[in-house]
């Protein structure tokens, strides 16, 4: 089936969001974070989210691969787009979030949120870079693409958290691993570790002297 890439619409934000969801249900995080599942109220909040982002983050690009014959959305993910240096106070904001009412609390969200974004913030500072905040399903080879020409272009790293058996994968794509994230689930009523792998992907600028 021929598959098409496009930026998504107001419309297409509850395909997107019953796709996103569903891959996080599969994260034992969390399944402690929000006990309930996928429930009427979460999703209404993160409808909220979403539309918030497309009025006011300039930086967010929420793709979706569609099947050309059916217009069915068979792949999502968000690339972040940091063009320029970012100070402190911007870099401050991206631990500002707003938790569904049905999370577990507020507090365990926001704990769990902040160890990624100041994971992100160790390696990457305010320099200007790009961030899959949600990796794609599916046919998500097309969105990776999509980011990583635009950081080619644009002459800029990319950055991301992967799992174990995810960085084998983005190392073949360009990605080299520089630095572990480890955190004891425990404290999330879990058992074991998450361990996330750093990694970071220089452009290249080779691809772009070959399609000019």
């Amino acid at each position: 089936m021929p598959l098409l890439l496009a930026e998504a619409t107001a419309s297409d934000l509850s395909a997107v969001i019953k796709i996103e969801t569903e891959i996080f249900a599969s994260n034992p995080v969390f399944h402690y974070l929000f006990p309930k599942g996928v429930t009427a109220i979460r999703l209404a909040s993160l409808k909220d989210d979403y539309q918030h982002m497309i009025a006011h983050d300039a930086s967010a690009h929420q793709l979706k691969v569609s099947d050309s014959t059916t217009g069915n959305i068979v792949a999502v993910g968000r690339w972040h787009v940091y063009r320029l240096p970012r100070p402190e106070s911007e870099l401050e904001r991206d631990k500002e979030r707003v938790w569904s009412p049905d999370a577990r609390s507020d507090e365990d969200c926001q704990e769990f949120s902040d160890l990624l974004t100041e994971a992100r913030k160790r390696v990457m500072g305010g320099r200007p870079h790009l961030f899959p905040d949600y990796r794609g399903r599916g046919a998500a080879s097309q969105i990776l693409q999509w980011g990583f020409a635009q950081a080619d272009e644009l002459g800029l790293p990319a950055y991301l958290e992967a799992s174990d058996e995810g960085a084998v994968l983005y190392e073949r794509r360009g990605f080299e691993k520089v630095g572990t994230l480890v955190t004891a689930l425990k404290r999330w009523g879990g058992e074991g570790s998450l361990v996330a792998p750093l990694m970071v992907r220089q452009p290249n600028r080779f691809a772009v002297k070959a399609t000019t």
